[in-house]
């Protein structure tokens, strides 16, 4: 497949709307004061779906794109449902990719982790956004082993049949999950309070993060990742009916890209985080 790899062409993968439409209005003016001034820097060529000129099956050309161009950026601003199948065809074939969405999108749980450019969708937006995503594409041209959400579930399949060949390397692995469940039922959950300034009352950001399964056995490694980002205090809860954990935070200073900063370091640390849900400019806390 390498030698059939169209060098020099990026693909957009982008949500386009009616002709004259306030989105087609929007992603046009991306792509020609963004995107293509940018790409041309680094000598690609920017194709997009809707300016392709040979006949033929749309849905086919796109697909050939997806497959076998060099580079991908994927708008999933409005997470748009031929977006995010687009996405996931670039992502099967783990080509370089950069992703890009105007501030404020949510992204689904399950690519929460992607690493995100967002941008502001105004001109300073657009002078603000070139030397980022220059800087991306540079950094996604020269990573050898792209990760993505379906990359990391085919590897998570090989490693366990490789780590349990046999029916009785299978059976120690089996009881040792069982006990570490066991072993989870004797420690407290919750993570430590930390000290909450009068300051941070003054300003503080709540989010809640729905982890699946229970992980009172790894506080310290979810204490290790909360340490690196602005969290005044944390507390875990686990309900047992419906197997999830609830991750309570409140941040000093925040953002949407913080939160999807966490949710992808706490995914890298095989702790599967189902929803964020994050509160922004909670002022006037008293406790």
């Amino acid at each position: 497949m390498a030698s059939d790899i169209r060098k020099n062409a990026c693909f957009v993968i982008t949500p386009i709307g009616e002709e004259h439409s306030e989105t087609r209005r929007a992603v046009d003016g991306l792509i020609a004061s963004v995107l293509r001034p940018t790409l041309k820097e680094l000598n690609f060529e920017a194709v997009v779906s809707h300016e392709i000129p040979d006949p033929g099956s749309i849905t086919k050309q796109v697909i050939d794109h997806l497959i076998y161009d060099q580079l991908a950026i994927a708008n999933i601003t409005g997470l748009n449902p031929n977006v995010m199948y687009e996405l996931a065809v670039r992502h099967a074939v783990r080509l370089p990719l950069v992703v890009l969405a105007e501030r404020g999108t949510k992204l689904p749980f399950d690519i929460a982790d992607e690493r995100t450019i967002y941008f502001e969708d105004d001109m300073a937006g657009v002078q603000e956004m070139r030397p980022r995503l220059k800087e991306s594409i540079q950094k996604a041209l020269l990573d050898k082993e792209p990760d993505n959400p379906i990359y990391r579930v085919i590897r998570a399949s090989i490693i366990k049949d490789v780590a349990a060949p046999s029916d009785t390397q299978k059976y120690i692995l089996e009881r040792l999950d069982t006990l570490q469940t066991q072993i989870s039922k004797f420690l407290s959950e919750g993570l430590p309070n930390r000290p909450l300034s009068l300051k941070a009352r003054l300003r503080t950001y709540p989010c809640e993060f729905i982890l699946m399964g229970q992980f009172s056995a790894r506080e310290e490694k979810i204490s290790e990742i909360l340490a690196k980002f602005p969290i005044i205090r944390a507390e875990m809860k686990y309900d047992e009916n419906a197997n999830i954990t609830t991750l309570q935070v409140e941040f000093h200073e925040s953002s949407q890209e913080t939160v999807n900063e966490l949710t992808r370091a706490l995914n890298l640390a095989g702790i599967v985080v189902m929803e964020a849900t994050y509160q922004r400019n909670l002022t006037g806390r008293s406790s």
